[in-house]
């Protein structure tokens, strides 16, 4: 018991300290070991760690373009990721690794501590607290295993490459890289079991786990994998609860932040983190153009600086200068729209986004939304009115990423990203290694396991 607690205790090091090298830190004696419902929840409720989401996979994707001299003048990790090089970092430590499994550590840290202090916690704290960290690992999970490895595919899963499943927070045991389909099996039982202990009614604080943020990402997670009628499902489970949509009529869209921190679409927080709201990383051209002119997510998401050049200016995350990558209402009914359109039940997938958009169109002179309801009489035409709706609302998320790994597995919607910068053009071919991002070489170097193939 004493070992445990000894690691426990570093826990406070790590959210006094919150650096990049926390593995590397030494104890100090001096501190104060956890035992209280409070102590757990400081830990947890650390939003500059907790809250953090990996930004790689949306560096590396076709929401955004950089002109020559912004692009030079990037950050070796975001330089490399837009260009998709083989080699990301340049030898510098990767601060992006490091903070997901300090996440992943910090839950740890809060799984086995309850259990050590069971006595000293009710049952109410205990099973929210249980929720809480089981909820987070699995999110952490989840966007690491996006990030470093492969898609998702069922004839594979059982023998690619995933990540570390660390599932203890001591730092003596050595890393090593599950499957795919192991990573999957143990996002699944965090979430399964996480459900049944959460609140069901989303409070105030959006950064704590609630019901319908479980039943939120296991729809974004099964989506990501392809199975459309779990993702169905509890998209449909999600919406039973919680439903509500901001009207962007309502939205001062001339304010330098349009959205206010009680945005009723915000079912969990998270954040891009190191992807800013950045004049110099200007909107794709092609996105831009499917926008309708009565469509207020235009003015809303994005502003003009230049001639004809748009960058991402509105977020969720108001006031901060991070993008927004966490659940929402939006998210949840397109999930649900595209799994409707995919089984052939056209009009229920139309409902989904007839729904939405009479909420991000003008009004006109008595009121109404301008937006005239779309119909869809095959699957194939429902499947890409959706498929437009999540390029044109879940902007700057990181959601677009996970898109584009998915459907590149799916005959005729394969997607060859390219980029021109100094003359030299690069390319992304749909299901190329590099839509798994290297593994940093100091852990490499650590820990001793495989790295990604990348071209």
């Amino acid at each position: 018991m004493k070992a445990k607690l000894y690691l426990i205790t570093i826990t406070i090091l790590l959210q006094l300290s919150c650096s990049d090298d926390f593995l590397n830190e030494k104890p100090r004696t001096s501190l104060v070991v956890p035992q209280y419902a409070a102590d757990y929840w400081a830990l947890l409720d650390n939003v500059d760690i907790m809250q953090f989401t990996l930004p790689l996979g949306h560096l590396s994707s076709d929401e955004y373009y950089y002109q020559t001299a912004t692009w030079k003048a990037q950050s070796p990790t975001s330089r490399n990721s837009y260009i998709w090089a083989k080699d990301i970092y340049e030898n510098d430590v990767s601060a992006f690794w490091n903070r997901v499994y300090q996440q992943i550590f910090y839950a740890n840290c809060v799984l086995e501590g309850i259990e050590i202090n069971r006595k000293k916690i009710n049952d109410n704290e205990y099973n929210l607290l249980k929720g809480s960290a089981l909820f987070s690992r699995a999110y952490a999970f989840f966007n690491a295993v996006q990030t470093f490895a492969m898609p998702y595919n069922v004839n594979t899963a059982q023998s690619d490459l995933g990540i570390p499943l660390r599932l203890s927070p001591d730092l003596s045991i050595v890393s090593k890289r599950s499957t795919i389909q192991e990573c999957y099996d143990q996002i699944f039982n965090d979430l399964l079991s996480a459900i049944e202990l959460v609140p069901t009614q989303i409070s105030d604080n959006r950064s704590r786990p609630n019901k319908p943020a479980v039943l939120a990402l296991l729809s974004r997670i099964y989506l990501s994998m392809a199975k459309y009628d779990m993702a169905s499902k509890y998209a449909e489970d999600c919406l039973l609860i919680y439903n509500q949509l901001l009207d962007f009529k309502t939205l001062n869209l001339t304010a330098s932040t349009p959205f206010t921190r009680t945005n009723p679409e915000v079912i969990y927080y998270s954040f891009l983190h190191n992807i800013s709201i950045d004049q110099n990383m200007m909107v794709d051209e092609y996105l831009l153009s499917l926008y309708h002119l009565d469509d207020l997510r235009k003015p809303a998401f994005f502003r003009s600086n230049l001639p004809n050049a748009y960058y991402a200016n509105g977020s969720y995350t108001h006031g901060s200068r991070y993008h927004f990558s966490g659940l929402a209402v939006d998210e949840v009914m397109l999930n649900l729209a595209e799994c409707y359109a995919r089984d052939n039940e056209l009009g229920k997938s139309m409902e989904q986004i007839n729904r939405l958009l009479r909420y991000r169109y003008k009004k006109d002179g008595n009121g109404n939304s301008t937006y005239t309801d779309q119909t869809a009489n095959d699957r194939e035409t429902a499947i890409n009115i959706v498929l437009a709706e999540r390029r044109k609302e879940l902007i700057f998320r990181g959601i677009r990423w996970l898109d584009l790994r998915r459907l590149n597995q799916e005959a005729g919607r394969e997607t060859t990203l390219s980029r021109t910068i100094d003359g030299q053009t690069y390319t992304l071919s749909a299901n190329s290694p590099n839509y798994a991002l290297p593994i940093p070489q100091n852990e490499i170097n650590i820990s001793g396991i495989q790295q990604n193939q990348r071209n």
